[in-house]
C-alpha cells in the first residue's frame, strides 16, 4: 500500500516537470536566428560614411540634406554608388559565424554612423571556390556574399562624381571663357549667341554636346594646389561649371569642377577643346543649313497670310491642303548649302513660329537664297525646294471644290446623253437609249462625288460638258458644271462652275469613256 501511494507521488511529480516544462519551453522550437550583418541597423539614417584602405587616404561622406558629399578632397559622392553601399548594409544576410581570426588580414574598412552610434565592418579574405567573403565585426567573422563585399568597400573612383558635364544636353547655356580668340562663347540649346548670333549647324551641335557628356574623371587629383583655371565651360541651368587648373601628371589634365575636382584623359579634354574651338568660325562654315532649324506650327507668308499648321491646317478661314502643307515644311526643313550672305534687299519675308513660341523670320532674296534675319549667313535651296517655295499662297488652299455622298447623285449628263440612277445601287438608265456600261459611270460617280481640284492660270479649250445634279435628303438640289479637255499625264485641264481647274485623271478618263 505504502508503496503505491509512493509510486503514485512520483508519478505526479514526473507529470508536473513535464507541464512545467511545456510551459517554460513554449512550443519546444528553437528560436529563428538573424542572419542580417548589421541587426537592427537602419541605413536611411545614416548620416556619415567612411571608407579606408591599406596604404591610401581615408574617404569621409557626410550627407547634406539628401546629397552626400566628399569631405578631402571637397566633391559630391556618386549618388549610384552611395545607394549601393546602403542597399548593401540593409539587405546583407551572413551564411556562416566564426572567430574573428578566421578572416584574415582585412583588406579594407566601412565605418557608418547612425544617430551617434558608429558600426565598423572589416572586409576580410574570400573563401576560395565560393563566391564569398569573410566580414568582421567586433570579435565575430561573418561570411557573406562577394557582392556585399564589393558593394561595402567600392573603389575610391566609384565615389566620386565622374561626368561633370553630364547636364549639357538639359542646360539652359552653355558659357565657355579663354577659348576663341573674339571672346566669350555662349551657346542656347542649338543656338550660337555669341561671338555671333546663328542657328548652329545641328550636327555640330551634337558632337559638342556628345563630347562634353563624354568628359570624364579618370583620376582623384593630386594633393598639391593646382593653379586657377584658364579655360571654363560652365553650365547654366544646372549651375555646374568645369575649368583647366594644370594637370596630372602624363596624358592627364586636372579639373576645377563643381561636383569635385578630378583628372580626365588629354585627349578626350582636347577633343572636347577643339569641338568648342571651331564654333569661332565664318558664320557660313557653322551655320545650320536647313532655312528653318525645327518643324513650324504657324507661318506667316509672304503676302501676310497665315497658314496654321498644327491640328488641320489652315490658311486664315480656309482649309489648306494637307499635301501641299508636307511639301512646304519639307521645302523649309531641307539641308541646302550655306553662303555668305547677299547684300542686296530681300524680296519678300517669311516668320515661322514653332510649337515652343520660338520664332524665325527668314528673308527670301532671288536666285534661290533664303536667310535667317540677323544673320551673316544665307542658303542656297535646291531647284525642287526652291519650286515649292515659290509658289503662290493660292496653291496652298484646299483644292476640294465640293465633297458629297455617291449616292445622292441624281444624274450625270456628259455631252447631252444623261445618266439617270436607278432604284438600285449600280442601276443607270441611259436617254437617249444606247448602251450603258455600269462599270464605268459608276467610276465616274465616284469622281464626282468628292472633286479635289488645283487652280490653274487658264484652261484650253474643252472638248466635252459634264453636268452632274445632287439630290440630298434635305434641302435643294445642287448642280454642277464641268468643262473638260482631254485627259494627260497628270488628268485634264477644266473649268468648273467657271473657274479654270487640273481636275484628277480617274475622273478625266471616266468622263470620256462613258460615251464614245
Amino acid at each position: 500500500m505504502i508503496a503505491s501511494v509512493r509510486g503514485l507521488l512520483v508519478l505526479c511529480g514526473l507529470v508536473l516537470v513535464l507541464v512545467l516544462a511545456l510551459v517554460l519551453g513554449g512550443s519546444g522550437q528553437r528560436a529563428a536566428i538573424d542572419r542580417s550583418l548589421v541587426s537592427g541597423l537602419d541605413p536611411a539614417k545614416a548620416t556619415e560614411l567612411s571608407f579606408s584602405r591599406a596604404g591610401a587616404d581615408e574617404i569621409v561622406l557626410t550627407k547634406q540634406g539628401d546629397t552626400w558629399r566628399w569631405a578631402k578632397p571637397a566633391g559630391i559622392a556618386d549618388p549610384a554608388t552611395v545607394d549601393g553601399v546602403l542597399t548593401a548594409l540593409r539587405g546583407a544576410h551572413w551564411h556562416r559565424k566564426a572567430a574573428a581570426r578566421v578572416a584574415g588580414e582585412t583588406r579594407g574598412e566601412v565605418r557608418v554612423n547612425v544617430g551617434g552610434k558608429t558600426t565598423k565592418l572589416g572586409i576580410g579574405a574570400s573563401l576560395g571556390g565560393a563566391d564569398q567573403t569573410w566580414i568582421v565585426r567586433g570579435d565575430s567573422a561573418y561570411l557573406v556574399d562577394d557582392w556585399v563585399a564589393t558593394a561595402l568597400l567600392p573603389e575610391p573612383l566609384a565615389l566620386r562624381m565622374r561626368q561633370p558635364l553630364a547636364a549639357a544636353a538639359g542646360a539652359k547655356a552653355v558659357v565657355v571663357t579663354g577659348i576663341a580668340a573674339s571672346g566669350e562663347i555662349r551657346l542656347e540649346g542649338t543656338r550660337l549667341v555669341t561671338p555671333q548670333s546663328l542657328w548652329l549647324d545641328p550636327a555640330r551641335a551634337t558632337a559638342i554636346r556628345d563630347a562634353m557628356v563624354a568628359l570624364e574623371i579618370t583620376a582623384l587629383p593630386p594633393a598639391q594646389i593646382a593653379p586657377s583655371g584658364d579655360i571654363a565651360i560652365r553650365l547654366e541651368g544646372p549651375d555646374r561649371q568645369v575649368s583647366r587648373a594644370g594637370t596630372c601628371g602624363t596624358n592627364r589634365v586636372r579639373l576645377r569642377a563643381t561636383d569635385g575636382d578630378g583628372c580626365v584623359d588629354t585627349s578626350t579634354w582636347d577633343a572636347l577643346v577643339a569641338a568648342l574651338r571651331a564654333l569661332d568660325q565664318p558664320a557660313d562654315k557653322i551655320a545650320d543649313p536647313h532655312p528653318l532649324p525645327f518643324a513650324p506650327t504657324k507661318l506667316v507668308l509672304g503676302d501676310g497670310s497665315v497658314l496654321e499648321i498644327a491640328g488641320r491646317p489652315r490658311i486664315g478661314d480656309e482649309d489648306a491642303d494637307p499635301d501641299r502643307v508636307r511639301e512646304l515644311i519639307s521645302a523649309l526643313t531641307t539641308a541646302g548649302v550655306s553662303v555668305p550672305r547677299p547684300a542686296r534687299p530681300a524680296k519678300s519675308k517669311l516668320v515661322a513660329t514653332d510649337a515652343a513660341g520660338t520664332t524665325v523670320t527668314l528673308d527670301v532674296f532671288d536666285g534661290g537664297l533664303v536667310a535667317r534675319e540677323g544673320e551673316g549667313v544665307a542658303i542656297h535651296v535646291a531647284e525642287e525646294p526652291w519650286r515649292v517655295l515659290m509658289r503662290p499662297t493660292s496653291a496652298l488652299r484646299d483644292p476640294v471644290l465640293w465633297r458629297e455622298d455617291e449616292t445622292t447623285i441624281q444624274s450625270i449628263v456628259v455631252d447631252g446623253v444623261t445618266f439617270s440612277r436607278g432604284q438600285l445601287i449600280g442601276e443607270w438608265t441611259r436617254t437617249p437609249s444606247g448602251k450603258v456600261d455600269g462599270a464605268v459611270v459608276d467610276a465616274l460617280a465616284q469622281a464626282l462625288a468628292t472633286v479635289r481640284a488645283p487652280a490653274i492660270a487658264r484652261a484650253p479649250m474643252p472638248t466635252r460638258k459634264v453636268t452632274v445634279t445632287f439630290a440630298p435628303p434635305s434641302g435643294p438640289q445642287v448642280v454642277r458644271e464641268l468643262a473638260l479637255a482631254p485627259p494627260t499625264g497628270q488628268g485634264c485641264a477644266a473649268k468648273v462652275d467657271g473657274a479654270p481647274v487640273m481636275l484628277p485623271l480617274p475622273l478625266c478618263t471616266a468622263a470620256f469613256a462613258v460615251t464614245p
